[in-house]
């Protein structure tokens, strides 16, 4: 009871607002793309499955080269993204249908993979490219781990530790050394010592050092310690050492270290002494820094390292050549002319031949010239970022191109092996060797007015022999041109029809088990590939593409021979 007698009234609580909302369709290009499209997984892309956490450790397997093969790896980024809406708008513009993203990826994707197929085949010259033991041109050690491997600049070729000139880790795509990126095509010269080519970093005054040198002379060093610049501490270079003569250059440039030898006064340039195997080693046997960096003339040098210089300044004079050496200069100074410019990669007709029977199941209209534009565009891509493959997997170094070319010809091994056997068998079935000969044209006239392209035995067996097929479709061809040719020119009952029937259908399940290998995706058919009817495999489907119209990995029948 309340004061005065009367009852609270307990006041009716607010009315609470009503949550109200309009479903709206989402626009075309917010909609969730074709990569969720279950057929979409052949293209490569992921399948949106939840990950169950395993009972044991979470273990990762590297996929194989086949697997990835199959997979679109490539990721558009922001240039991706304006060139194709820029592209899609002309589209547009001329009623033609607009093409996803995931095609563009799916066509870059092959672009860059089938272009990495024919030129590792291409041999190339030794000089052009760094030697699998190049040293690091810091602590010039040629070893290399995981956590601190070499990396090659893709501009001049310099070759570092990633500890060394400051690589905490390698980038996507190519890597430039810092003076390839600043100043790609200008020389630069090291303010420290009279020698061109090397690691450069610069100061903060904007300067250029060889980081060599940076580290060698007492009163400069980098003010950050990952990645390696900018260099410090040129103004407190005494002026005495700015006024020594190098002992072996003979010239007052730049800045010298000293013999460690208390007594001995005799100066020399950083890269001098490097070069003249005057500098002790940066690294302890361990592989640990050393407290110190040591330099000695050649009188006060250590016997051990002495006999270690003179069998290197050996080795060296007994390889030098006139050749050698040139091109090395050549390849050096590549990086400072003006005039060098290696030039967009050309795309071949084979490999837009190639790409167009990958995406052969797709409903794009002017499928072709949309394809050669993409090609422009994927060359001058490859241009700007000085040919450097657009996918990190690819931007291998030479050598370690070696597994993939042996699991290549190992595959190629397999399906010779299985080619013969399959041959072998097939021809089995003919007991009276009707088609065993190529056809007389003295025996019969006629034959070649009706039959376009004769093919028999003897001749698949010699491409057999010569390696000549590189596929497994042009072979299935040949047999079936064989047989084709002799049920076209042969009249209903003649043992010749009777009997190319007869094989036809004993020789379908013997082809049929030769499609197994068509999985490896370095067994693919150059002259398959160039039609729009016949597909390795089963063409994957997203976005805007249509299920296929029939089992697309049938063989495609010609007509042809006998007798």
């Amino acid at each position: 009871m309340a004061r005065g007698g009367h009852a609270d009234t307990v006041a009716a609580p607010p009315a609470l607002p009503k949550v109200s909302f309009q479903k709206i369709e989402d626009d075309v290009s917010t909609q969730p793309s074709g990569v969720h499209d279950g057929q979409a997984r052949s293209f490569g892309y992921n399948d949106f499955s939840d990950f169950t956490r395993p009972d044991q450790y979470i273990r990762h397997i590297e996929p194989l080269e086949i697997d990835l093969e199959r997979q679109v790896e490539y990721d558009m980024d922001e240039q991706d993204q304006e060139w194709l809406d820029s592209a899609n708008a002309e589209r547009k513009k001329e009623q033609l249908d607009r093409i996803t993203y995931e095609i563009f990826e799916v066509v870059m994707d092959r672009l860059e993979k089938e272009w990495f197929n024919l030129t590792k085949h291409i041999p190339k010259p030794d000089l052009a490219l760094p030697s699998e033991d190049s040293t690091c041109a810091i602590c010039d050690d040629s070893e290399g781990e995981n956590s601190n491997a070499i990396v090659f600049c893709d501009g001049c070729n310099l070759a570092v530790h990633q500890d060394c000139y400051g690589v905490p880790y390698i980038p996507e795509g190519q890597w430039l050394c810092r003076k390839c990126t600043v100043s790609p095509e200008n020389p630069v010269s090291c303010i420290l010592c009279p020698n061109e080519g090397g690691a450069f970093k610069q100061t903060t005054q904007g300067e250029w050092i060889h980081l060599l040198c940076a580290i060698w002379v007492p009163e400069t060093r980098v003010s950050n310690d990952v990645f390696m610049e900018p260099i410090i501490g040129v103004e407190k270079i005494v002026k005495q050492r700015w006024k020594l003569k190098c002992t072996i250059c003979g010239t007052r440039e730049g800045a010298c270290i000293q013999c460690a030898k208390n007594s001995c006064f005799l100066a020399f340039h950083v890269t001098c002494a490097r070069k003249d195997k005057l500098l002790l080693p940066m690294k302890s046997a361990q592989g640990v820094e050393p407290g110190a960096l040591t330099a000695y003339c050649d009188k006060h040098l250590p016997k051990e390292q002495a006999d270690i210089r003179e069998a290197a300044l050996q080795a060296e004079e007994e390889e030098e050549d006139d050749q050698y050496q040139s091109a090395q200069l050549s390849k050096s100074a590549r990086a400072y002319n003006k005039t060098y410019k290696p030039g967009p990669p050309l795309v071949p007709a084979i490999i837009i031949d190639r790409i167009l029977q990958y995406i052969s199941k797709t409903t794009i209209r002017k499928k072709q010239d949309f394809v050669a534009s993409m090609c422009k565009y994927w060359s001058l891509k490859r241009e700007a970022r000085r040919g450097a493959p657009l996918l990190k997997r690819l931007h291998l170094e030479p050598w370690t191109a070696s597994t993939s070319l042996k699991t290549q010809g190992e595959e190629e091994k397999v399906m010779k092996l299985e080619l013969r056997s399959a041959f072998e068998r097939i021809q089995a079935f003919d007991r009276q060797e009707y088609f065993k000969l190529p056809v007389s044209k003295k025996e019969v006239p006629d034959y070649f007015d009706v039959i376009e392209k004769p093919m028999c035995w003897n001749q698949i067996e010699l491409k057999l022999e010569k390696y000549e097929y590189w596929d497994i479709q042009s072979f299935k061809d040949d047999i079936q041109l064989v047989l084709d040719n002799a049920v076209l020119y042969n009249r209903e009952g003649t043992p010749h029809r009777k009997a190319a029937l007869r094989i036809q259908g004993s020789a379908q399940p013997i082809l049929a088990e030769l499609d197994q290998l068509s999985s490896f995706p370095n067994l693919r058919s150059a002259a398959q590939e160039q039609t729009e009817d016949n597909v390795p495999w089963s063409a994957p489907l997203l976005g805007d593409l249509e299920p296929p119209a029939g089992n697309s990995g049938a063989p495609s029948f010609r007509r042809c021979h006998q007798r």
